[in-house]
């Protein structure tokens, strides 16, 4: 099961998650349910796809539990603070701030950018000042930004240190342009002071072409 250690409510309790930083949300913005579920009381979500983020504001809103602080932001985690190009894939639903790779698997091949718009963009320490929220009430940090979470890392130089756990899907073939890959990625977090706890792997025709990570501290 994706991301099952970070979707296990008893896991989220049982490590004090008391509040979470999300991006992106996806169509059903399915996560919510479980932050809420599990009783976390501080929750952010970053989306700049326009019609997830409608959604994902309907959906916090109307799933919060009691006593939760919800803020959801329209616009794309990245390195730089102002407005960046976004491609769309409407075939899988995978958005990103980063362009495919031309020579990526062949098993898919098929997915293609069928629109690229421009979006305002922001840095993990960007959030906690936009939202008027304090980086010490959420230690965890869930990404699923196609590719560019590398990019959020980066942008999170005075914040980062405040997330005990930190959950990214990262790919073992180069999908998206100037991605990060398993080991590199790996050694980035490791520089930063974070281990791997888990992962699980993502399979495409028989081929593993990812992984659903779950970092800690060391």
């Amino acid at each position: 099961m994706a991301h099952e250690l970070t979707l296990d409510i008893s896991w989220l309790k049982s490590n004090n998650i008391r509040g979470v930083v999300q991006a992106c949300m996806g169509e059903n913005a399915a996560e919510i349910e479980v932050w809420n579920n599990a009783g976390i009381l501080n929750q952010i979500y970053i989306e700049p796809y326009k019609p997830h983020f409608n959604n994902c504001l309907l959906k916090a809103n109307k799933l919060k539990c009691d006593g939760a602080k919800v803020a959801c932001v329209e616009g794309a985690l990245h390195n730089i603070t102002g407005k960046t190009n976004f491609f769309i894939n409407i075939q899988n639903d995978s958005h990103s701030v980063l362009p495919m790779y031309e020579d990526r698997p062949e098993v898919l091949k098929w997915m293609v950018s069928t629109d690229e718009i421009e979006v305002l963009s922001y840095t993990l320490d960007d959030i906690f000042t936009l939202t008027g929220t304090d980086p010490k009430d959420f230690n965890l940090l869930f990404l699923d930004t196609q590719c560019s979470e590398h990019l959020v890392i980066e942008g999170g130089k005075n914040t980062l240190s405040y997330f005990d756990f930190i959950e990214i899907e990262i790919q073992t073939h180069q999908i998206y342009d100037n991605s990060l890959l398993y080991d590199d990625f790996t050694a980035m977090m490791d520089k930063k002071g974070y281990k791997v706890i888990k992962y699980s792997p993502r399979y495409e025709g028989g081929t593993e072409l990812a992984r659903d990570v779950t970092f800690g501290k060391k």
